[in-house]
C-alpha cells in the first residue's frame, strides 16, 4: 500500500480464482467475483443494488483503491490481497464492525503462520510497529460494504524505504497468496456471521488481546491539537479509551489519529 500516484509494472503472478473458489467450496465460491483490473472493490459493490449477502469483489489491482478518510490505497498488480464483501445486516448496531474484522482477520493471519501480525487501532492490520494492511467499512444502497487490503510482496522500490510499511513476504516468504486470499475471504464471511448473531461484544477480548499499543503511550491527534495519553483499553462500541492528565477518555475513529509518543520505539513491541 502506497500514497504514491504512479505505479510501477509487477511481474508478479494474478490471482488462480479457481484454486480460491476449491477452497471456499460450494457455500461461497458461487458468490466470488474476480477481475484483473477494476477501479475499486469497494465502488464495484456498491453498485450491485440486488447482489445477496456474501457477495465478494476481489481484484489482482484496484486503479481507485481507497483507505481510511479517503487516502489511496495503491499497489503494484499481483502484489497485495484486495477484497470487498457485501451484507445486508438485519442488526441495526454496527459499531465496532471494522475491529471485530481487523480481529478475525489478524486471527486468520496468525494460524497461517504470521504469528507477529498484530493491531492497531483502529483498523490497521500491523507487524511490529509497521502497517501491512487495512479495513474500510462503507454503506451504501446495496447495503454494508467491508474492504480490506494486504500488503503481501510489494515491490522494494514501491515500498520507497518508507519504515511505516512492511508486507506479509518480508516476514513469511514462504506463505502463498492464493490460499492466505481464500482464508482472509473465508474468514470475513463468517466473522459477518459472527457479529449479526453478537454484534462486537464477543470481539472486544480477542481484539484486545492482539492489540499492540495497549499499555502504551499515545499521541492523540486531533486536528492540529495534540494529545498525550495511555492506551488502557478498548470500550463496548469500538472506541479506544485513553487515560489523558488523569481522566479515561474515549476517543472515536472519525475525530481522531493515534501515534505513538517520542520515546516508544518505531520498529517493533
Amino acid at each position: 500500500m502506497s500514497h504514491q500516484n504512479t505505479v510501477p509494472e509487477s511481474t508478479a503472478k494474478a490471482h488462480d480464482v479457481e484454486q480460491i473458489r476449491k477452497h471456499l467450496g460450494d457455500e461461497f465460491s458461487s458468490r466470488l467475483h474476480y477481475f484483473a483490473s477494476i477501479e475499486s472493490t469497494n465502488a464495484w459493490l456498491q453498485g450491485e443494488i440486488g447482489a445477496p449477502s456474501g457477495t465478494v469483489c476481489l481484484t489482482d489491482f484496484q486503479s481507485r483503491g481507497r483507505g481510511r478518510r479517503g487516502r489511496s490505497w495503491l499497489a503494484p498488480p499481483g502484489s497485495s490481497i484486495m477484497f470487498s464483501v457485501l451484507n445486508k445486516f438485519t442488526r441495526v448496531d454496527l459499531s465496532g464492525l471494522s475491529l471485530a474484522l481487523g480481529a478475525r482477520l489478524a486471527q486468520t493471519l496468525i494460524l497461517n503462520g504470521a504469528e507477529r501480525v498484530g493491531l492497531k487501532w483502529p483498523n490497521d492490520l500491523i507487524i511490529g510497529d509497521q502497517k501491512m494492511g487495512g479495513i474500510l467499512v462503507e454503506q451504501s444502497s446495496a447495503g454494508t460494504i467491508m474492504g480490506a487490503g494486504i500488503n503481501f510482496r510489494i515491490p522494494e522500490e514501491f515500498m520507497d524505504n518508507q519504515i511505516q510499511w512492511t508486507d506479509i513476504s518480508t516476514h513469511y516468504p514462504a506463505m502463498d497468496r492464493d490460499w492466505l486470499a481464500a482464508s482472509l475471504i473465508e474468514a470475513t464471511l463468517n466473522c459477518l456471521r459472527d457479529f449479526e448473531n453478537s454484534g462486537f461484544t464477543d470481539f472486544i477480548r480477542d481484539w484486545e488481546g492482539l492489540h499492540q499499543y495497549d499499555s502504551r503511550e499515545v499521541n492523540v491527534l486531533t486536528g492540529s491539537v495534540r494529545r498525550t495519553g495511555t492506551v488502557i483499553g478498548l470500550a463496548a462500541d469500538g472506541a479506544l479509551k485513553i487515560q489523558i492528565d488523569g481522566r479515561i477518555e474515549n476517543v472515536y475513529a472519525a475525530d481522531v489519529s493515534i501515534r505513538l509518543a517520542q520515546g516508544e520505539s518505531e520498529n517493533g513491541v
